[in-house]
């Protein structure tokens, strides 16, 4: 019963993957650099590497009066002709958040820019990324209750 339910799951993963935007992972390469700006109350801080092979990787820090309150690990890979979107998120002591990284499926792709769309069970319903000035870097998203947020970060020289 279970290889049952764990070949489904795969075959319904595999043909959502499939029927993907297309999208490349050496089209990224805008998102590279060390980005920071407010985040409510809080510092976000994001590093992303350039596109290799197959992923582009990213770390994130979100701080607030000299205590580290989150850490993110992204990696997005290349999964046929389209994009994944993959986070492993940790409260201090690296406590993981999710039991699995969360998921999220190519929406958009274009000039600076890349979107995101999460199947469920993720803080985000959608995430977007763009570079529409050389020193900016937005993160637009829809939190999983409706509410938009828009962030805007400045490199970190």
């Amino acid at each position: 019963m279970l290889r049952s339910l764990v070949g489904l799951l795969t075959v319904v993963a595999m043909s959502a993957v499939a029927d993907g935007v297309p999208g490349r992972v050496a089209d990224l390469g805008w998102m590279a650099g060390y980005w920071k700006g407010p985040f409510g109350e809080d510092t976000l801080e994001e590093h992303w590497m350039h596109p290799s092979d197959d992923t582009v990787v990213g770390s994130v820090r979100v701080t607030r009066d000299g205590v580290t309150r989150i850490k993110e690990f992204i990696v997005i890979e290349q999964a046929g002709d389209t994009l994944l979107f993959r986070v492993s998120q940790f409260q201090p002591g690296m406590k993981p958040i999710h039991d699995e990284p969360p998921i999220m499926t190519l929406t958009e792709i274009g000039d600076r820019r890349v979107a995101f769309e999460s199947a469920g069970g993720f803080v985000f319903r959608t995430l977007a990324y763009s570079r529409p000035e050389e020193d900016r870097f937005v993160i637009e998203a829809e939190l999983a209750t409706g509410e938009p947020l828009q962030l805007k970060l400045a490199p970190v020289r």
